[in-house]
């Protein structure tokens, strides 16, 4: 076996890896109700539009970048078993134990003993992975998919290695990544070998690198498609082009979410305490005689390539950088920690054991000095139920228009997203800044739905960076419902609050007054 494994290991790796993928699903049972979060409201809409019309670029809601993979696996789940919130989050908890299935036989072919196993459940209690396992998000099938495809290349399966790229492709368009990175591998490997004889390294690298543009077709073709769905290759979404391609394309913006990034697969949400201890580790102790802690010898150069190579295209572009884009690398980094510290250290269960308590603890800091984004961690049930009560709240008062931002105008206005039985009459604003808030009196709001929208990160020192590029780190402030109760003519009528999120619902009185609209 190319991992060496044992007899032994054969028959119990498995058996371990059901037994854990087990809990993963019992344990994110209580979460299978919790209605759609943030962006959520958007891919889950997206895949409803595909489950209704059959059409591969949804409709309801503007076309992006992103490939309908996803959008069709909801909807598949949803026409064998019924269109409901818990349906769609059992499916896409199985893409998650679809990819600790992957990381388990990537590490199982390049490590051996307990490594597979131990990579494997310190990746599913991770808070980042945990939380996203039951997530309406494209990153996890992104991560399942290329894990898989690595498993395939590694077992000298380039065609399916292909297929599987392809489809992590089809998932997630920044996919493509992975497959470049392992091109890129392979033909550096048959240069060295080959001692730079061109023509012997063309055809080395032809058996193994020809399936792997697959996926770069798969992804001409959904552009191709999108194109003529919507008139533009990246969708009919203006904002979102701009927003993610050409506004992020500044030097120091690109060299500061690099920076960023680095932080997220490094020390995020108590990550520090496996990389920390794994460095600690390398530097003090030496590999232990006969160990290998990768037994294939293109294994570290592969994940290497891999991760730099997520690390850079998600710092070239987005107008964001979230945690989650890196879900499949983190697998990765974990099962280099894991083996670099089981080579050198008989010990080395112990420090697993402390890295899970690690990460576990990690999917609770609730406090407001801990930097951490809602849905990274169980955050993010916070803000649904205190969403779902203001909800609640508005439903029981008298008719009126609602004034609210992104993702409130799509809660208050699809019953289907958990929140309203029945939609509310909703006046969508950009943000809750004087300036749009004014501008949107014209439309006579009877109430306000307001809510921290930088809750749960902590006060940065480059928040007043006033040199840096457009809005990264800085962004705006949230106005308090104080500020814009003077702005507004209104009073607070609802008030609510849950560790580091709140809730509030303003009731207008009347129209802004003259003074008001001054800046």
């Amino acid at each position: 076996m190319i991992g060496g494994q044992s007899h032994r290991d054969t028959l119990y790796g498995p058996l371990a890896l059901a037994a854990l993928i087990l809990c993963v699903v019992v344990s994110h049972l209580s979460l299978l109700r919790a209605p759609y979060f943030w962006d959520e409201t958007y891919f889950a809409t997206a895949a409803h539009d595909v489950m209704i019309s059959g059409k591969l670029v949804p409709a309801s809601v503007a076309s992006e970048s992103h490939p309908p993979l996803v959008y069709v696996w909801l909807a598949i789940w949803w026409k064998l078993l019924g269109f409901s919130i818990p349906v769609a989050r059992l499916s896409m908890l199985g893409i998650a134990s679809l990819t600790l299935a992957g990381i388990y036989q990537v590490a199982r072919m390049l490590t051996r003993g307990a490594v597979p196993i131990v990579t494997t459940v310190l990746t599913a209690v991770y808070p980042v992975f945990f939380v996203h396992s039951t997530m309406v998000q494209l990153d996890m099938a992104a991560a399942g998919l290329t894990l898989w495809g690595l498993a395939a290349h590694l077992r000298k399966r380039p065609w399916l290695a292909g297929v599987i790229f392809s489809l992590a492709v089809l998932a997630k368009e920044t996919a493509i990544v992975a497959p470049m990175a392992v091109l890129a591998v392979e033909i550096l490997r048959a240069i060295r070998s080959e001692k730079y004889k061109i023509g012997a390294s063309i055809q080395s690298v032809r058996s193994t690198g020809t399936p792997l543009l697959l996926a770069p077709l798969a992804l001409l073709w959904w552009f191709v498609l999108l194109h003529r769905a919507s008139g533009s290759i990246f969708g009919n979404s203006q904002q979102y082009v701009g927003e993610n391609v050409y506004s992020a394309l500044h030097p120091l913006r690109m060299a500061l979410a690099f920076v960023q990034n680095i932080w997220h697969v490094v020390g995020y949400l108590n990550f520090f305490v496996l990389t920390g201890l794994a460095g600690i580790i390398i530097i003090t102790r030496r590999r232990s005689q006969g160990s290998r802690a990768f037994t294939e010898g293109n294994g570290t150069l592969l994940i290497v390539a891999v991760i730099t190579a997520y690390l850079l295209i998600h710092s070239v572009f987005g107008a964001v950088v979230l945690a989650r884009y890196l879900l499949p690398i983190y697998p990765l980094v974990v099962l280099a920690c894991v083996a670099s510290t089981a080579s050198r250290v008989k010990w080395w269960p112990a420090v697993a054991v402390i890295v899970t308590g690690a990460f576990v603890a990690g999917l609770f800091p609730y406090t407001n000095w801990v930097l951490f984004r809602r849905d990274d961690n169980l955050a993010y049930l916070d803000y649904v139920s205190l969403h779902q009560s203001a909800a609640d709240f508005l439903a029981d008062r008298q008719k009126g228009k609602v004034m609210a931002v992104f993702p409130v105008t799509n809660e208050l206005s699809s019953s289907w997203l958990g929140y309203v039985e029945h939609p509310l009459d909703i006046i969508d604003v950009d943000s809750y800044q004087q300036q749009d808030l004014i501008r949107a009196v014209r439309n006579q709001p009877r109430y306000i739905e307001m809510f921290p929208r930088r809750t749960c990160k902590a006060e940065n020192p480059l928040s007043q960076a006033r040199w840096l590029p457009g809005n990264y780190f800085r962004g705006l402030p949230d106005p308090q419902p104080d500020e814009v109760v003077r702005w507004m003519n209104a009073r607070v009528i609802y008030y609510a609050r849950r560790h580091c999120d709140w809730v509030a619902v303003l009731e207008v009185s009347g129209r802004a007054t003259s003074a008001s609209l001054e800046p």
